[in-house]
């Protein structure tokens, strides 16, 4: 086959591997005259890239990406014995960024199953592959730096029982000390420890918010079950504490309204006012909820924020939202923003070296009250995959070939 025949199939192979991976159709993707998951058709097509190597090998670079891809793909299934294997795979592969890249996952994914030892011996090998000297004149924070944090967050997080409206204190009858109670009930999982945000703890309820992650709009643009019950809840909350803003989060518009429009609408027709509200709706997964808040947050001089979400939600944003602010943290004086992150939008993030404290109360029904502490599962599966992807770790790697 002509290299150039060659290259356009190697190019229709991550093509199709790109849209089976990113397709919001989870489970039933069509693949030849039947239907299997989305990740199973990417990983499919995956391999035949991989195995595109007549007449013209595949570069060093891009079959690492592609192993490192796959591997992300195990992962996301929970098969973290192969996804370990690929990643030592592609590690002779790798150039300099790419080997930071693998020793960060190494380091994370034996974390996860419980691998401490080798988990300490991949963050060691990273620090020497990426020593803080590299990363002075640019003002970023060295890479070992931003893991050792976000493994310390992660630990501090999956620790932490889920916490719902009954688990908080009612006894103080003055609606600032009731705020404050709000982040003494438990530890908090922030990057701030619990005695310097006790220190640091402003007696003004003005300066907390309740935060509304969204959830998927129905096809006719009503609210799900799941959505309106995190509103139910707020609702609850914005009663109680009626000096707290309340932000709601969430873009993916049907019918021509966000999900924070709708929440934001329903919230009004239920007599909360609009001076309280804060909307955010240009986010697209809880990432970017939290990526796309903080700064409104922040810019509402808002120092303490409650998350509201399900029982196999809270945890996964409160832990993005940590890794997020621990990136552009200023305890660390290499610490600086990401070329992805320094937008307008973020501009308080970086500037202000504020911190702002989460917490959350999760909905509570009779299935999320079920659910296992510490986190199990699945459930801990999404917190360290959304913690990588909060590190700026993006699990689709390849990209079309030029000619």
């Amino acid at each position: 086959m002509p290299a150039i025949a060659a290259n356009a199939m190697l190019n229709k192979y991550l093509e199709q591997a790109s849209a089976a991976f990113y397709s919001p159709n989870r489970s039933q993707y069509p693949f030849k005259d039947k239907t299997e998951s989305n990740l199973a058709v990417a990983t499919y097509y995956l391999y035949q890239a991989l195995n595109e190597s007549n007449p013209t090998p595949l570069d060093d670079k891009l079959r690492c990406n592609i192993l490192l891809t796959l591997a992300n793909i195990k992962t996301f299934q929970g098969r973290l014995s192969s996804a370990l294997s690929l990643y030592a795979e592609a590690l002779p592969l790798a150039t300099r960024q790419q080997r930071q890249d693998i020793l960060c996952y190494l380091a994370v994914w034996h974390h996860a199953t419980g691998q401490q030892m080798l988990s300490r011996w991949y963050q060691h090998q990273l620090a020497e592959n990426s020593p803080s000297s590299l990363y002075q004149s640019n003002h970023h924070a060295p890479p070992a730096v931003l893991l050792n944090r976000s493994l310390e967050i992660l630990n501090r997080c999956l620790a932490q029982p889920v916490r719902y409206l009954t688990d908080i204190s009612e006894k103080t009858p003055d609606s600032s000390q009731r705020i404050s109670s709000l982040s003494s009930s438990s530890l908090p999982c922030s990057s701030l420890s619990y005695s310097s945000w006790r220190a640091s703890s402003l007696e003004a309820s003005s300066a907390h918010a309740f935060v509304i992650l969204g959830h998927t709009l129905n096809a006719d643009g009503s609210m799900s079950a799941r959505l309106l019950n995190r509103l139910a809840l707020a609702l609850q909350l914005a009663t109680r504490y009626p000096t707290s803003k309340i932000l709601v989060s969430g873009g993916l518009a049907k019918q021509g309204m966000s999900e924070a429009e709708r929440m934001a609408h329903w919230l009004s027709q239920q007599g909360v006012s609009p001076q309280r509200l804060l909307v955010e709706s240009q986010s697209a997964n809880t990432i970017e909820n939290l990526r796309f808040s903080l700064p409104l947050l922040l810019q509402a001089g808002i120092r303490h924020a409650t998350l509201l979400s399900t029982a196999d939600h809270v945890h996964r944003a409160q832990i993005v939202g940590d890794i997020l602010q621990a990136q552009h943290s200023d305890c660390d004086s290499t610490a600086a923003p990401d070329a992805e992150y320094a937008t307008s939008d973020n501009h308080a993030l970086r500037t202000t070296g504020s911190q702002i404290h989460l917490d959350h109360i999760a909905v509570q029904n009779q299935l999320d009250r079920a659910h296992p502490y510490p986190p199990e599962g699945q459930t801990r599966l999404n917190c360290y995959i959304d913690a990588l992807q909060a590190m700026g770790m993006h699990a689709f790697r390849v990209s079309i070939q030029c000619d």
